[in-house]
């Protein structure tokens, strides 16, 4: 199972006027900015 598979088994609790990115995207791009250092 790939880390895309996985990350799209989370539940999206967002209501659909306010999604504008798939919760899969968003959830990758906070994932890969932790692991490069971000703090903000």
């Amino acid at each position: 199972m790939t880390l895309f598979e996985r990350l799209s088994r989370i539940p999206d609790p967002r209501v659909d006027i306010n999604v504008k990115h798939d919760l899969v995207d968003v959830v990758f791009l906070v994932f890969s900015a932790v692991l490069s250092g971000a703090t903000g």
